[in-house]
């Protein structure tokens, strides 16, 4: 179970439709998939550098093999047809280009503003997402962006991009 990191976003512009657009982004499920899209893991070949499992003790596949969905009992989930691994390479991708492992979904954040800004508030695992941060930056530069995080257990606080 992850120690749990809470962000507390500003969003502010002139421009009403950009800050209408991230609100529905914000109101919206699978938030950081509509800022960051991930692959389709159903389509995508398994590559050379992912064959290994992290115990490196097994392969998760083999190199260009597809995963299929099946149910093993407790829900759905993508397997290597040729080994029965799990495919867990959607764990890397979500740390290294969101920042964190899990979506965020707008049913639970906070949103509070109006026309011209909002704040939302939000909690993410183990870390702030950092990448979504910078992603925002760049796709939204006549948005200021103000990020505070707090995460408690490991008694880290701060601003991203301060």
């Amino acid at each position: 179970m992850p120690n749990w990191c809470n962000n507390r976003v500003d969003f502010y512009s002139d421009d009403t439709s950009k800050i209408k657009e991230l609100r529905e982004i914000f109101e919206s499920d699978d938030v950081f998939k509509k800022i960051v899209p991930p692959p389709n893991w159903e389509k995508t070949p398994l590559a050379p550098e992912d064959v290994q499992e992290y115990s490196f003790s097994k392969p998760r596949g083999e190199v260009g093999e597809l995963p299929v969905v099946k149910d093993k009992g407790f829900g759905k989930g993508l397997y290597f047809p040729s080994t029965d691994m799990n495919d867990d390479r959607w764990y890397d991708w979500n740390i290294n280009n969101w920042g964190t492992k899990w979506d965020i979904d707008g049913k639970y954040s906070e949103l509070d503003g109006d026309d011209y800004s909002f704040q939302v508030t939000f909690e993410t695992a183990w870390s702030p997402p950092e990448q979504i941060y910078y992603a925002l930056r760049e796709k939204y530069p006549t948005v200021d962006i103000t990020w505070f995080y707090d995460e408690p257990g490991a008694q880290v606080a701060g601003y991203l991009g301060a």
